[in-house]
């Protein structure tokens, strides 16, 4: 009797184990959480700061992925698979168990110097960790019962030479998901107050895809700073549809000065800048089924702002 109910005793624990787990499991896919930087690749002591403070949100929030926003490797990116750039300013410099996610890299201008950008492609086949298959492409999420499609753009031909090719890749990435968020990144901003400013192929080309199919987010790079812009009135006249978000402060050094390049245009599309600050750090970025949140962190692990939408997908 006593062996039937200890065995008894037993079996309804093992349920409860497996029904908590099962529930943690639940619960944790209904949050999907990822860090995101540009302007890092220097191996400097500033890169490092940045690397401990998005190490420790990452383990304490259960990051799943990092998205690299350009400039991976200053000056001129890496001269081939074997440069130990690769070691020096990446594995070497994020060294926490919580980065030791796969890295969806995007390329900046640097990166492109000296027709470099095909070795951070081919870095691929050499560290699983290191995802660029190629210049640009997309991967899809999920979070709970949601769909997220990232679209990962290589805007240096774009602000350079209108690549219409990739141009139209985008258009038909947009066009024919069916995703429930969509997220895009890339290295220039589509609008920005800092020293680089605006980007006229950005703003001329992209944004207009982004209003039309509701992406709720634009993570870039290129100017050494953090910024979160909005644009009050979009080209179809409706409510602001896409956040844009500058985050170029992982380790190169901090540009103060504010830029006029584009001023003009953020007038025109009545573009508003909540929050400028010349510091270094990196976006907390957390999404659920129905909401986006976003933090800009220092390197020293505190919030300097923060900001949450819906999805203007719903």
């Amino acid at each position: 009797m006593f062996r039937d109910l200890a065995s008894s005793n037993m079996n309804g624990v093992v349920l409860v184990c497996a029904l908590a787990g099962l529930l943690a499991v639940t619960h944790a896919a209904d949050t999907l959480r990822f860090a995101a930087m540009g302007d890092w690749g220097t191996g400097g002591s500033t890169q490092k700061k940045v690397a401990k403070s998005m190490g420790d949100w990452m383990a304490k929030y259960k990051g799943e992925f990092i998205v690299t926003l350009g400039d991976n490797f200053y000056n001129d990116g890496a001269n081939s698979v074997k440069d130990p750039q690769f070691d020096k300013k990446w594995k070497d410099v994020y060294t926490a168990r919580s980065l030791q996610k796969t890295w969806y890299i995007t390329l900046g201008n640097h990166d492109h110097h000296r027709d470099n950008a095909k070795n951070e492609v081919a870095y691929s086949k050499v560290n699983s960790r290191w995802y660029l298959p190629t210049n640009y492409y997309s991967i899809t999420k999920k979070v709970g019962r949601k769909s997220v499609l990232f679209i990962m753009m290589d805007t240096t031909p774009l602000s350079r030479r209108r690549d219409r090719r990739q141009l139209d890749w985008i258009k038909s990435q947009l066009q024919n998901s069916k995703a429930d968020w969509i997220i895009m990144a890339g290295h220039h901003p589509v609008f920005s107050t800092g020293s680089h400013g605006s980007s006229s192929t950005m703003y001329r080309d992209v944004l207009p895809l982004m209003e039309k199919y509701k992406v709720a987010l634009y993570l870039a790079g290129h100017d050494h700073n953090y910024e979160h812009l909005r644009v009050s009135r979009t080209l179809s006249g409706k409510s602001p549809i896409t956040d844009l978000v500058v985050q170029g402060g992982g380790g190169k050094s901090r540009r103060t000065t504010r830029g006029t390049r584009g001023k003009e245009q953020m007038t025109k599309h009545g573009v508003k800048s909540y929050k400028f600050d010349a510091a270094y750090g990196f976006c907390g970025v957390e999404l659920t089924e129905t909401r986006l949140y976003v933090k800009f962190i220092d390197e020293k692990g505190r919030t300097a702002y923060s900001f949450k939408k819906s999805n203007p997908r719903k």
